[in-house]
């Protein structure tokens, strides 16, 4: 079974892996997300780390996202 509490490497990204305390990434895994959601004044920010595992490779990308609150227009007559 795969481990879904962690965010995996690859050696040829971290050769040190083992040594640095990195997990390599299983033979099944060919995809990972890591998602975070951040507080701000005007909403929320959504970032997501995600990493494609391509042999003994992988490449990531980083998407920041803002969610902005939504304000509601006033009600007329009140």
């Amino acid at each position: 079974m795969t481990d879904i509490s962690s965010l995996y490497t690859s050696l040829k990204h971290h050769p040190e892996a083992a040594e640095c305390g990195l997990k390599l990434v299983p033979d099944n895994v060919i995809k990972q997300e890591l998602i975070t959601y951040v507080q701000a004044d005007n909403g929320l920010k959504r970032k997501r780390l995600t990493r494609d595992f391509v042999g003994d490779s992988h490449n990531e990308s980083l998407v920041e996202e803002v969610l902005a609150f939504r304000t509601l227009p006033e009600a007329q007559g009140e």
